[in-house]
């Protein structure tokens, strides 16, 4: 079974859940309510997907993006698709904010783009219990 597959199963920090797919905060906080969108079927490509998938994914995304707006009120959100890492298809959403106590990559000049991946594994994790509160708000 593959990482994000287990991820799927135990549904640790999860905050939306469809019949597609489970949405969870990142343990990585690179900004306040960064989070991963896991693909429930172990897939490894975006274009493995039907149209009619992907179209339905796509929704899923968005719902999970508008709860994090609703509920977290930030200025931006970047969506990637990156699959460097796990062969699995997820999305990651991150809400961006001008305000630089929620967002490590705020800068002067604006929103800088988030660097993810093992460069900055464990530079901005959070504790279990910050984490459980945050997908209790999100809820």
């Amino acid at each position: 079974m593959c990482e994000i597959c287990k991820r799927v199963k135990i549904k640790k920090h999860c905050f939306y859940e469809d019949d597609l797919v489970v949405a969870c905060v990142s343990k990585e906080q690179v900004t306040l309510g960064k989070s991963s969108v896991y693909y429930k079927k172990h897939v490894e490509s975006f274009f493995d997907l039907s149209e009619k998938e992907r179209n339905d994914l796509m929704k899923s995304v968005l719902t999970a993006a508008k709860i994090l707006k609703d509920k977290l009120n930030p200025d931006h959100f970047n969506y990637l698709l990156l699959g460097n890492y796990y062969s699995h298809l997820h999305w990651h959403i991150i809400p961006r904010y001008f305000d630089n106590s929620k967002d490590n990559f705020y800068f002067k000049g604006g929103l800088e783009p988030c660097h993810l991946g093992r460069e900055i594994m464990g530079r901005y994790s959070v504790s279990e219990e910050k984490l459980r509160k945050l997908a209790v708000l999100l809820k």
